[in-house]
């Protein structure tokens, strides 16, 4: 199950990716501004949480438990 949800984080970080290589529609910024005042912890990291650290990190989108 770890690949399937591997494959679920990469995916939505690629389509998150995509609008930033775009301009911005000032509608759509201000209906992504109401959701995260409505949720505004909804993409949080967990504190524990490493960013710097890639040791689970192989390679080639390739990851490990």
């Amino acid at each position: 199950m770890f690949a399937q949800k591997q494959k679920s984080v990469v995916g939505l970080f690629d389509r998150l990716a995509k609008p930033e290589r775009t301009s911005r529609d000032h509608k759509d910024q201000r209906l992504i501004a109401g959701g995260t005042r409505q949720a505004p912890h909804a993409a949080d990291a967990p504190e524990d949480l490493n960013t710097n650290d890639d040791s689970d990190f192989v390679g080639d989108d390739t990851w490990f438990e």
